[in-house]
């Protein structure tokens, strides 16, 4: 099953009324919605199978509960949950952000030393004061970190809860949309997760808060190479100082030390708070020292930072999931009003270096990693193999050009029998195939004609195997463009239409029209609000077109007996 598939009009949970989606991925769908003050918030609906996991849903409630517990200056909490009664989905609303994300705020290019360093602190304040009352988020990334007007540069962090549903329901999208800011325990079954997990975390969030790019190479390209990023993120660590020149930022190397520690393998090694990357953001600062600077002086001379195209961002913020608020402008809460603040201290300012500092604190495990499929990468069609027919080809072109080469280098009297030859065949030969031969003696009769004319020569033969060869690739070839044929093919949902319709995992754009696919196997998955979506596999035969009926089941109207909590609201 996958989350509900809403309309704009359709209502949830009896209250909030749907205006847009803005995010959609197999376990969570996300909306913005209006409440019957007008309030517009941001509503999730998750995959109503998970509505079965008892032990998943206590969960869920535990860590939202624990997140409003926290300071309403410091976390984007949820502010109502529940049951779907429609569609019998669990769902989660909270405040639609109007200020950005992190990812926003940095599309402009790299923030200002002393603006990353109060994002550090705001982190800090959030994160460690959650982990002190046993809360791990798990799953923190620049879409779910939302910054507020200067000169304060409060930070909020939304999301407390996601890391949950999205161990439930591994998927590939999930490593694509948060694997840039996972630690290497949360990919190894069994292992234990921790504060330590957010440290790293954090650490990868202030680094792209430094360049605007995510710390990881594989990273640096969408799609992500994840296999790529699995050996960097079990291998050694570049300094930050290093990585970040690789991106033209210069960045302090007074702060290689805490950055190598908090992203240490071993979470043994690395700070227990956020608080000790933030004191040294502080102290230190993110600028590079005076004979440092000195080195990297010319990029500032030569024009203002102007940030290579990160495609890897874009395609975090299109992505949905595990983000309270995600949004095509990575906001996680919709398009905000504005990407940044204008106003704000851009990289290139830098402050004067100062000794290190800080004081650790304490953290808790809170579970052990589920262990995350390998990279299920999406289904690839089967390429078809035109090496046979290239060289048959080939071999056609060789010989004709050897029958040629040896016709020009030929006797004059011989190209004139070779003439002679060649125009009785081409006389002889219309006849032999349009006409079946009348009867034996005829037969034997043009037998005795051909054997009196001259043997053919080396160059007519050659002539005649390129002939022969290419003839017979010329089957291969049309087999071969018969298997890319497309074909129309209907698909239909009942009731209809179809709200949603995949295509080996493409989403259909124009349900108005009929849509033409290719002979052989296909993945359809369709979809329509308030119904049950039905996933099946098609084959397009050759010459035949395809039309296939889906009967849709409305989906459950009655949540299952649950016990009582903020998510289970109903009583055995």
């Amino acid at each position: 099953m996958t989350a509900p598939l809403l309309s704009p009009g359709q209502v949830i949970a009896g209250k909030y009324s749907v205006r847009a989606q803005l995010a959609l991925s197999q376990a969570v769908a996300t909306y913005v919605a209006q409440d019957a003050q007008g309030r517009e918030l941001v509503v999730k609906l998750y995959d109503p199978a998970l509505a079965q996991r008892a032990d998943l849903m206590g969960a869920l409630e535990r860590a939202t509960s624990a997140a409003r517990q926290l300071p309403a200056d410091v976390v984007v909490p949820v502010l109502d949950s529940g049951y779907d009664q429609a569609t019998g989905a669990p769902f989660s609303a909270c405040e639609r952000m109007t200020v950005p994300s992190l990812t926003q705020l940095c599309a402009q290019g790299p923030v200002a030393a002393d603006v990353t360093a109060a994002i550090a602190t705001g982190l800090a304040r959030c994160l460690d004061l959650a982990h002190n009352r046993g809360l791990f988020h798990h799953a923190l990334k620049p879409n779910n970190v939302f910054i507020g007007p200067p000169p304060t540069y409060a930070v909020r962090i939304a999301d407390f809860g996601a890391a949950i549903v999205r161990n439930a329901q591994p998927s590939h999208e999930s490593y694509v949309v948060g694997a840039a800011w996972w630690a290497p325990e949360q990919i190894q079954p069994g292992a234990p997760v921790d504060a330590t997990a957010d440290v790293f975390a954090a650490a990868l969030v202030l680094f792209y808060a430094l360049t605007a790019r995510p710390y990881w190479l594989a990273f640096q390209q969408s799609p992500p190479d994840l296999p790529a990023w699995q050996r960097e993120l079990l291998g050694p660590r570049a300094p930050i100082s290093h990585r970040s020149m690789e991106f033209r930022v210069p960045v302090n190397g007074g702060l290689d030390g805490i950055f190598a520690r908090a992203l240490a393998i071993n979470p043994a090694e690395r700070p227990r708070s956020v608080g000790e990357i933030a004191a040294a953001l502080g102290t230190l600062g993110a600028a590079p020292k005076a004979s440092e600077s000195a080195k990297t002086m010319a990029f500032g001379e030569i024009a203002p930072y102007n940030p290579p195209p990160n495609p890897a961002a874009a395609a975090q913020a299109l992505a949905a999931g595990s983000g309270f608020q995600a949004a095509p402008s990575g906001a996680g809460a919709g398009p905000a009003p504005a990407p940044g603040y204008p106003n704000a201290p851009r990289a290139g300012a830098y402050a004067t270096a100062q000794p290190e500092g800080g004081q650790p604190q304490p953290g808790a495990v809170e579970a052990s990693a589920t262990g995350l499929p390998p990279f299920p990468l999406p289904a690839k069609k089967e390429k078809k193999n035109f090496l046979p027919i290239l060289i048959g080809v080939g071999i056609a072109v060789v010989a004709g050009g050897v029958g040629l080469a040896l016709l020009l280098t030929r006797t004059p009297s011989t190209d004139v029998q070779t003439a002679t030859t060649s125009t009785s065949t081409a006389a002889a030969s219309p006849a032999a195939t349009s006409t079946p031969p009348p009867d034996t003696a005829s037969g034997t009769s043009t037998g005795e004609a051909t054997s009196s004319e001259p043997a053919p020569s080396a160059s007519e033969s050659a002539s005649a195997s390129a002939s022969a060869s290419a003839s017979a690739d010329e089957p291969d070839a049309g087999a071969d463009a018969g298997d890319e044929e497309k074909l129309l093919t209907k698909l239909v949902c009942v009731p209809g239409p179809c709200d949603v319709v995949f295509v080996d995992g493409a989403q259909v754009k124009d349900l108005s029209k009929d849509l033409e696919l290719t002979v052989g196997k296909h993945k359809i998955r369709v979809a329509k609000g308030g119904y049950l979506p039905q996933e099946d596999n098609i084959t397009i035969e050759p010459g035949t077109p395809f039309e296939k009926e889906y009967k849709l089941v409305q989906a459950p109207a009655q949540p299952p007996q649950k016990k009582c909590g903020q998510f289970l609201k109903r009583c055995n």
